[in-house]
């Protein structure tokens, strides 16, 4: 497996790495946009931020994606699948260099979490000390076991969602899809989503364990009681439930099995 995935580091590496540092470019220029407080441009450069902040790592899964099609099941999938090692040995290679190539995304996407902010309290007429003073003091007051929270929660997503992507294509690329190309793919994806969504939100809701966003304390507490407390006492609910952990955690496991089974039984090539 090191074998591959140092292949897979060889071809994929320095294009994840200009695209990131595209991204980081557009973020630098937009952020000394911002910094001339013209009421128009301004504005226009800080948006930007934000949405360039947003789709960055989802843009990076997007190219990974589309390179796991084309080397698993594409013209490129005849070299792949030569290699003399199991098929799951191949899918785990990539999904693992999937994941890896993301995290650096994130680095990224708090850059411009903060340039962000900068940019919001240039337009409100605060001082750029100010600004970072507020947005540090802010980091130090949320508990740390709620910052570990969400940091595990980060991970666990990343993980979760890139090898669920590799499973989707693989199992929706079997002979008797692969002749309408990608539009298979595209739907199992879309259907993914969903899933994800709704099994995220039953997870959170009804099994037990929740975060308490006030003081950063775990609870065995059902995150729907809360919920529903909130809006009888028309109240800001004051806990949040990590079910989604299991639930996707669970999802993915049953797509990479699918995946992975499709790679060995089902393999067809465009």
């Amino acid at each position: 497996m090191i074998q591959l995935l140092r292949q897979e580091s060889i071809a994929l590496t320095r294009n994840i790495l200009s695209y990131l540092g595209i991204m980081l470019l557009v973020i630098t220029v937009c952020f000394a946009i911002s910094a001339t407080s013209l009421p128009l441009l301004s504005g226009l450069a800080t948006t930007t931020i934000i949405i360039v902040t947003i789709i960055t790592p989802q843009l990076a899964l997007v190219y990974l994606a589309t390179r796991y099609w084309a080397t698993m099941h594409g013209d490129s999938g005849y070299f792949t699948h030569a290699i003399p090692v199991r098929a799951s040995t191949i899918f785990w290679a990539k999904t693992l260099y999937a994941i890896v190539a993301t995290f650096p995304s994130l680095i990224v996407t708090i850059l411009g979490v903060c340039a962000f902010f900068i940019s919001r309290g240039w337009a409100a007429g605060a001082t750029t000390q100010s600004i970072w003073s507020g947005m540090v003091e802010t980091f130090e007051a949320l508990p740390t076991s709620l910052l570990l929270a969400g940091a595990f929660l980060a991970m666990i997503t990343i993980i979760n969602i890139a090898i669920s992507v590799a499973g989707t294509i693989s199992f929706c690329a079997q002979d008797k899809y692969i002749r309408h190309g990608f539009a298979v793919p595209t739907i199992g994806l879309v259907l993914y989503y969903f899933a994800y969504q709704i099994s995220g939100l039953l997870g959170a809701l009804l099994i037990p364990g929740s975060i308490n966003v006030s003081n950063g304390s775990f609870t065995w507490q059902l995150m729907l009681t809360d919920f529903i407390n909130a809006i009888q006492h028309d109240q800001q609910p004051q806990v949040v439930g990590i079910g989604i952990v299991l639930t996707s955690t669970a999802l993915t496991a049953v797509i990479a099995w699918l995946g992975i089974r499709s790679l060995r039984n089902h393999l067809s090539l465009r």
